[in-house]
């Protein structure tokens, strides 16, 4: 009975021997498939250069996104002092992820980091500008249609920009004339010009003084927010979650000083007149930097005023539409009821680009 008893004892020790080790190579297993409705992502590094005659190389960074074999990709472009990360927020992505929204839509997207942020390269801050992205963004255009390894060729490519993201997404449509649609955000040609010089007032004088970039090697003429700024700028502060607005902060990037003197408001409109391709514009009803409810024809209290102030401003065939989102701020995609802008860009893609329907309405 003893030598019995102490085989047993034996057992169970080896038993538990050997499930400890199996819960320590738990432990150093590979992290759990992602989150259910999070689409398959890739990164991709995209040679792009400054202009047609520049001979320097750089690098746009992106992540593309997509389930199944989509035809149609959206490439998605932040705006001043954000990065890829606006479009794939974090943060609840089931609320806040345009990207997440697209591609349950059917649609591929490729969200990058402009020129001069994130893991892209950062050129001299005067080279950096509102031309010269856009010809950048139009090399990226013509990769994704020539093919790109995994995906084949994309048939069809839409430019979404986020505010200063959209005057590149429409000034590379009106000078090439190689997308099938822009959707404009918080980027309208006639803004509020008190919006934008309170958020020109938010830029450091240089990116290195902020802590986040105090160890990143930026050439001269790179700035940031001011820390503590975001909220007041971009956001209705009575609406979005102060959670959203921290993650921000922490995402931020940078701006250089030649894409700031880029931005004129008003913006000039002949290029947009240039555009011959369907353009949706969307705006939170709060953008300060779009909007004003004491000024006189800057109003984004609907959809139509947004038409009767940017309609003289494009051409018939942009077939111009518009969406408002109540309560929103200039940063659309980062408040509650994002979620209802991203079903109207889902629905805008397939009417009037995936299935034209500009001349039923126009």
């Amino acid at each position: 009975m003893y030598g019995r008893g102490a085989r047993t004892v034996a057992a169970l020790a080896l038993v538990a021997a050997l499930t400890a080790v199996l819960a320590g190579l738990a432990s150093c297993s590979p992290a759990p498939p992602p989150a259910a409705g999070a689409p398959r992502c890739q990164p991709e590094s995209l040679p792009v250069r400054l202009s047609a005659p520049a001979t320097t190389s750089y690098h746009v960074s992106g992540w593309l996104c997509a389930d199944g074999s989509p035809r149609v990709v959206e490439v998605l472009i932040p705006g001043l002092t954000y990065g890829a990360s606006y479009w794939n927020f974090p943060l609840d992505p089931a609320r806040y992820s345009y990207v997440r929204a697209a591609t349950a839509a059917g649609f591929a997207t490729l969200a990058i980091d402009r020129l001069g942020t994130g893991t892209s390269s950062h050129p001299p801050a005067a080279d950096v500008t509102a031309t010269s992205e856009a010809y950048a963004l139009h090399l990226i255009v013509q990769r994704l249609r020539s093919g790109l390894p995994g995906h084949g060729r994309f048939g069809t490519v839409v430019l979404v920009g986020h505010s200063y993201g959209s005057d590149v997404a429409l000034r590379e449509a009106a000078a090439y004339g190689d997308v099938a649609g822009v959707i404009s955000t918080g980027w309208l040609t006639a803004g509020n010009p008190a919006g934008h010089l309170q958020v020109r007032n938010s830029y450091d004088a240089a990116a290195p003084d902020d802590p986040k970039f105090a160890h990143v090697s930026l050439p001269d003429g790179y700035v940031t927010t001011k820390p503590g700024t975001r909220g007041a700028d971009f956001y209705n502060t009575a609406y979005a979650s102060p959670a959203v607005i921290g993650e921000d902060e922490v995402l931020k990037e940078t701006v250089t000083s030649g894409e700031l003197a880029s931005v004129v408001v008003p913006i000039p409109a002949a290029s947009t007149r240039q555009i011959k391709v369907p353009v949706l514009l969307a705006d939170g009803q709060d953008d300060n930097l779009d909007c004003s409810a004491s000024l006189p024809g800057v109003s984004c209290a609907s959809a139509a005023a947004l038409i009767a102030r940017e309609q003289p401003n494009y051409a018939p065939a942009a077939c111009l539409q518009a969406f408002v989102l109540p309560k929103a701020g200039h940063s659309i995609n980062l408040h509650p009821d994002a979620p209802q802008w991203f079903a109207e860009a889902n629905r805008w893609v397939r009417a009037y680009v995936t299935h034209p329907g500009c001349a039923k309405t126009s």
